[in-house]
């Protein structure tokens, strides 16, 4: 009984820890890490569930390609527009739920696939959230995982330091002076009244703070019977740049876009995926011998 209660608190999400900057920015979502809707795309036809930010884009494509979709996380009115925007063909192959996904019951070996987007650091316990994925996978199935993690903000210029290439420089001299500017009283040069009344109250610029230890999501990973089989980092100036546009204004809009567009979009290496706070993507497989869940 302790072992469910704890669970059941660990799914809870913590509302006190707001959505993530980029992923309520079209443009950002994409940008800060743009193998990650590449891999859901590839994902063969089968059940599966997309949580998190919610990308009902991404749903109506899995189901035009013949997936059975499950989408969490919406709210009533985005339930209400996909219901009268979707077409017959797409809707018969969705569920769509308003209520978050870990207030969400599955039963065990639900889906092929899970995606989960940004969800993790907005849960209590990340790693209960990680044993209900990995639970709710049939055996051999696929989790596809976009999450914030996070590290020391002392940290981030040693992080982009070591990621060279030749739009360092500017990205280095550029976002933390935008970033400067965003929380001044020039604001309105920067970005718009939602993302300063964000910054007053410290909802907003706080990757950092909010982030994921890499550590401990790899240490659940494992704890859930889930294999690694591919980790890609993005740049912590992606990310920087990618939250800056939520909200921002015309002119500094185009010059962040102008620099996502050049800076180095993912790396394998995970050797310095603990300094600076960063996106990162993984796919992992549930073992066929997984842990068993039982409370």
């Amino acid at each position: 009984m302790v072992r469910l209660r704890r669970e059941i608190e660990g799914v809870r999400p913590n509302r006190a820890v707001p959505v993530p900057a980029y992923a309520r920015d079209e443009r950002a979502r994409d940008a800060v890490l743009p193998a990650f809707a590449a891999a859901v795309r590839a994902l063969p036809p089968g059940r599966t569930l997309l949580a998190g930010c919610p990308r009902p884009d991404l749903a109506a494509e899995l189901a035009r390609a013949g997936h059975w979709v499950t989408l969490t996380d919406l709210d009533e009115p985005q339930l209400q527009a996909l219901h009268a925007a979707w077409p017959p063909e797409v809707l018969g192959r969705a569920t769509l739920q308003a209520r978050a996904y870990g207030d969400a019951a599955f039963s065990p070996s639900s889906f092929d696939h899970v995606v989960l987007a940004d969800a993790l650091h907005r849960y209590l316990e990340p790693a209960w959230l990680v044993r209900k994925a990995a639970r709710e996978l049939k055996p051999d199935g696929r989790l596809v995982l976009r999450a914030l993690v996070c590290g020391s903000v002392a940290d981030v210029a040693a992080a982009a330091a070591a990621e060279g290439g030749p739009w360092q420089r500017p990205a280095e001299l550029a976002l933390p002076g935008l970033e400067r500017l965003a929380r001044g009283p020039l604001a309105a040069l920067v970005v718009g009244r939602h993302a300063q009344d964000a910054i007053a109250r410290g909802a907003h610029l706080q990757a950092a703070r909010f982030g994921t230890p890499w550590p401990e999501l790899r240490a659940a990973l494992a704890a859930a019977g889930l294999r690694e089989d591919d980790v890609l980092v993005g740049a912590t100036r992606s990310l920087q740049a990618a939250d800056l546009l939520w909200d921002a204004t015309p002119v500094a809009r185009r010059g962040l876009v102008a620099l996502l567009q050049r800076l180095p979009p993912a790396a394998d290496a995970l050797d310095a995926a603990t300094l600076g706070a960063r996106v990162v993507l993984v796919q992992a497989c549930r073992a066929l011998r997984g842990p068993s869940f039982k409370f």
